[in-house]
């Protein structure tokens, strides 16, 4: 595809400063093995653009590490391959973006710089499995400007950042975006758009004559009618996640068979994800795992149900952990009782501990906790 892909890896870090504390958002770990920004790329690739430009601001030390140089997703190349973009100025007086469009306009030069005819635009932080080429068919069918990704589907109560909804005709074209927060069936944005790359920098260009400061409101919303946005219906599995609530939430959706296969089991749409050479996991004689997801390289002595373990995650004996998420190199220690947990990475947890949350609030454990 004649594309470049731009994915805002640190667009909603706000909302989540617990998951976020030393890590972008779409570095967070997801599923057992991956991370947040490996469904974006992977859909890029999946979709035959050979050219991502990541742009981030702080906290990307994590996502870096996790990225490397691509070869995972077949980016690294000499020509096109995968970029970071750290830190971006688009104004002395304000050194770091605070939104969609000020991370574009520190980007313009990079925009000016590319040949590819279209961009394909996205947060680091979507989780879903999305073919760019029919993307590409309906945008070229339409002659749209823009295509906008949306879902019909209810906003859920675990999301506490206001969604981008769309109002669309019989024809599919947006005519009035709004911002919207209560729990209600929409027409969501997935915060993915795709346009031509000389239309969007005629917008940042425009938007920086006029002083603009906000994509969605200032550049599109005024000029609706004018702009021509035709909404593309994604069908499959999608999942936002700006807090501790809706990460626990849309990652415990991973449990069910239908979300997986949704997401996993198309053999022509991999998610791929940075490689680690673990030992397969090892269960004790008394170790009962039940409905979980274990990743490879941990240890399990006790009982796991309802739960996703990460790598190199250890469970000793007599241990019960439930209706929880346990991310790498975290220990369990021996007689303790888990339920409703999100334990960050390196968290300690000694013999006989009990913690429980609920599930509309889990118990959150900060990276490297001793508890």
């Amino acid at each position: 595809m004649d594309a470049v892909g731009i994915i805002l890896s640190n667009i909603n870090d706000r909302t989540a400063p617990e998951l976020t504390y030393d890590r972008t958002l779409s570095a967070m770990h997801y599923g057992g093995k991956y991370r947040l920004i490996d469904f974006v790329l992977s859909s890029l690739v999946n979709s035959a653009v050979t050219e991502v430009a990541i742009v981030t601001k702080a906290n990307y030390h994590s996502l870096m590490n996790h990225i490397g140089t691509g070869k995972e997703w077949d980016l690294s190349r000499k020509m096109g391959g995968i970029i970071v973009l750290p830190s971006y100025v688009y104004s002395a007086r304000n050194p770091m973006y605070n939104n969609r469009l000020e991370a574009l306009m520190g980007i313009e030069k990079y925009l000016f710089g590319c040949n590819e005819e279209y961009v394909i635009l996205s947060d680091g932080d979507t989780v879903f499995n999305i073919d760019y080429d029919q993307v590409l068919k309906q945008h070229l069918q339409t002659g749209a400007d823009i295509t906008a990704v949306y879902q019909k589907t209810t906003i859920d109560d675990s999301v506490k950042a206001t969604q981008t909804v769309f109002k669309l005709d019989e024809n599919n074209r947006v005519t009035d975006i709004r911002v919207f927060a209560a729990p209600k069936n929409e027409n969501v944005g997935l915060n993915t758009w795709f346009m031509r790359r000389a239309y969007l920098l005629n917008l940042v260009t425009d938007a920086v004559a006029h002083g603009y400061r906000s994509f969605t409101r200032e550049v599109l919303g005024p000029n609706i009618h004018e702009i021509k946005v035709i909404g593309y219906e994604y069908e499959g599995y999608f999942a936002c996640m700006d807090s501790v609530e809706s990460y626990f939430a849309k990652s415990m959706e991973l449990l069910i068979p239908e979300v997986r296969e949704k997401l996993f089991e198309n053999p022509e749409k991999p998610i791929f994800t940075s490689v680690k050479d673990s030992p397969p996991t090892k269960y004790g004689d008394n170790a009962c795992i039940k409905n979980s997801i274990v990743a490879d390289g941990c240890i399990i002595e006790g009982t796991v149900e309802n739960s996703i373990l990460f790598r190199g995650v250890y469970v000793g004996k007599g241990t019960e952990v439930q209706n929880s998420i346990i991310m790498e190199d975290s220990i369990c220690g021996e007689n303790s009782s888990l339920n409703y947990i999100v334990a960050d990475k390196n968290v300690i947890l000694r013999n006989e501990c009990r913690l429980s949350g609920q599930h509309t609030h889990p118990f959150y454990i900060k990276k490297g906790s001793v508890v």
